[in-house]
């Protein structure tokens, strides 16, 4: 019998739910999904069209794409502007780092070439150790981020000597739409249902986090996380954020993907049973 027979999962999963949904049910679990984000949230057209002129003022060096989304949305409004051949002009002259194949594929498809690749699993730390091994001193440094900005990455460039120009296309945003559910979800963990939960994005964990937070159920969500329920993350930088707030996550798969995480969370979930029915 799987780990997971009759194990209700909390998944937090927008865009790829119903794939993540099948996968649990595969390994006999009972998903209750419930997205706790909408990606890609553009910000501000103004404030894009700034942060272009930004760009392309900078003259940068470096070009450290953090998303493939971000990859996405930096030709979509450089090309709203009539501003791209100036832009791809620039990035040809630039140092191009990608954050794993995401990025790298889409900087690639632009005609932009990319020097080097985070390795996998393609983490905020093995960003940082790529990036420490270049010189950067004096180097101007543009970081095109995901739909948070990532200080830490930030913050290690600035220090090793390097200006930095922050760039943010895009935003994570909290579905209005979902809030009910999310609250359910919030009050269900505080009492003792479901008994796990999934989670595959950082900004996940703060939005959550936020509903308790309106609910006056921060302390009591924590406890539970730390507690009582089976937490998943689908890799590091999820279990960073976990971690951040003083959850443990139990399971973390060495690949991050949510195939390997739902296996991992079966067989994690069976070692439970068989410890307790022992």
């Amino acid at each position: 019998m799987s780990g997971l027979a009759g194990v209700r999962v909390a998944v937090l999963e927008s865009r790829r739910s119903a794939e993540l949904a099948q996968l649990i049910r595969r390994q006999g679990g009972e998903p209750w999904c419930v997205p706790a984000l909408v990606e890609e949230v553009p910000e501000d057209e103004n404030a894009v069209h700034g942060q272009l002129e930004q760009i392309l003022a900078f003259r940068p060096t470096l070009l450290v794409a953090m998303t493939g989304g971000g990859v996405q949305r930096l030709h979509a409004a450089a090309h709203a502007h009539a501003m791209w051949p100036v832009m791809l002009r620039a990035l040809h002259g630039t140092r191009v780092v990608a954050r794993g194949p995401k990025p790298a594929g889409a900087l690639r498809a632009l005609g932009v070439s990319v020097a080097q690749v985070v390795p996998s699993p393609y983490t905020t730390a093995a960003t940082v150790e790529l990036l420490g091994a270049l010189p950067l001193g004096g180097a101007r440094v543009v970081i095109l981020h995901a739909g948070e900005h990532n200080p830490v990455v930030s913050d290690a460039v600035r220090n090793a000597g390097a200006t930095v120009l922050d760039v943010r296309l895009y935003r994570w945003a909290l579905p209005a739409e979902y809030a009910l559910a999310l609250r359910a979800v919030v009050a269900e963990l505080v009492d003792d249902d479901p008994p796990a939960i999934a989670f595959t994005a950082a900004a996940q964990v703060q939005h959550l986090l936020a509903v308790a937070d309106a609910m006056r159920a921060r302390a009591a969500l924590v406890q539970a996380l730390r507690c009582r329920v089976l937490v998943a993350a689908v890799g590091p930088t999820c279990a960073e954020a976990l971690r951040a707030v003083g959850v443990e996550p139990q399971v973390v798969p060495t690949h991050p993907k949510m195939g390997p995480m739902v296996v991992a969370l079966a067989r994690y979930a069976g070692a439970l049973s068989e410890t307790s029915s022992g």
